[in-house]
């Protein structure tokens, strides 16, 4: 997932979910030959699309790049039903957290 910042500065690292049978690691042989970069973070998937993802991109991509003071928004995703978003959010920052209904 590219991230880009309100100034339009592209956040590093790269997030990329890949698709793996297992779900929970890559087998031997992608581990043995696919390509690292320092600016990409490869995680797998057994769907092949970000789910639970999310806090692990929240933390090692969003959270360590942008200020204390940010708003992110996100649209209608599957993904929020269980509310894992805010299990990724720290303690001291809930009070300003706020959800749209779903009319706006």
């Amino acid at each position: 997932m590219i991230t880009i910042d309100a100034t339009g500065k592209l956040l590093n690292p790269l997030f990329i979910v890949m698709q793996e049978i297992t779900g929970d690691q890559f087998g031997p042989q992608v581990q043995q030959d696919h390509f690292v970069a320092p600016n990409i973070l490869v995680t797998p998937s057994n769907s092949g699309k970000m789910k639970e993802h999310l806090t692990m991109w929240l933390d090692q991509v969003y959270i360590p790049n942008v200020g204390n003071r940010t708003v992110l928004v996100i649209d209608s995703w599957s993904t929020y039903k269980n509310r894992i978003i805010l299990d990724a959010v720290p303690l001291e920052g809930r009070e300003v957290l706020c959800t749209l209904e779903r009319s706006f």
